[in-house]
């Protein structure tokens, strides 16, 4: 069966076919994980996911939010974890270059959730753009283990470091667009007990609907093109994407 390793079904641009969706998507799936960006977007996809067998929830907080940040969503986040046994991570968090909020606020939230990772020892997943560096570093100096790296789309360096610290690198519909060699070379490197699949829904489109509102179902898209890039059969990848999200989130 399938996975989707990070999505954002909470989301507004789900809001008119959202019970149709879930409906196609029930039988398909072992396993969704709703990756939330805030606060406010927790609490929906919580209130609206939870009753789903197949939905799994990962608390974040994404650098484009960080000013909205304060301790009491620690406290908040830390009261989820422990009444809601389907939250299975800490994330998306990170750095982001584009984010129009200052890298020293950026830097403190990351800090605080990488904490709150570490207490309820969850694994993290992470938003990284521009940032790699400083995002390994703090990865060591708070001692976290159990890492995905979301939307993964650095470069074959970076995949050497990440493989040897036993990082998850989770793929999305960016490694099927023509001008994305670099990451399908990766794809081709990337040791097949640490691949991922994910939609990222509503983004990242893969090519055959790109431009188009992103959805689940399209992850099949994401396991076919690294099962071509690896020359494996597509069953096999979905069983090492199977296993793999089952050995990370424990689900």
């Amino acid at each position: 069966m399938l996975v989707d390793c990070h999505c954002h079904l909470s989301f507004p641009d789900f809001s008119l076919d959202l019970e149709t969706l879930l409906r196609e998507l029930k039988d398909k799936f072992y396993a969704l994980i709703e990756s939330s960006v805030n606060l406010d977007n927790t609490q929906k996809a919580l209130e609206t996911f939870s009753n789903y067998d197949f939905f799994y929830f990962s608390l974040g907080f994404h650098p484009h939010y960080a000013q909205e940040f304060n301790k009491e969503v620690l406290k908040k986040y830390a009261d989820l974890i422990n009444q809601n046994k389907k939250i299975v991570a800490i994330g998306e968090i990170g750095l982001d270059i584009k984010s129009k909020v200052s890298l020293d606020k950026q830097k403190e939230v990351f800090l605080e959730f990488l904490d709150l990772a570490f207490q309820f020892q969850l694994p993290v997943v992470i938003h990284n753009r521009g940032f790699k560096e400083s995002i390994l570093g703090f990865l060591q100096e708070k001692k976290i283990k159990k890492v995905v790296l979301h939307c993964f789309s650095q470069d074959l360096d970076f995949l050497e470091v990440a493989v040897k610290k036993n990082y998850f690198l989770s793929f999305s519909g960016n490694i099927t667009y023509k001008n994305a060699r670099f990451l399908r070379e990766c794809v081709k490197k990337a040791p097949s007990e640490l691949i991922l699949s994910e939609t990222d829904s509503p983004f990242l489109a893969p090519q055959i609907i790109r431009g188009k509102k992103n959805n689940p179902l399209y992850v099949g898209e994401v396991i076919k093109e690294i099962a071509l890039l690896k020359d494996r059969e597509v069953e096999d990848i979905e069983e090492a994407v199977l296993k793999n999200a089952k050995e990370v989130f424990r689900i």
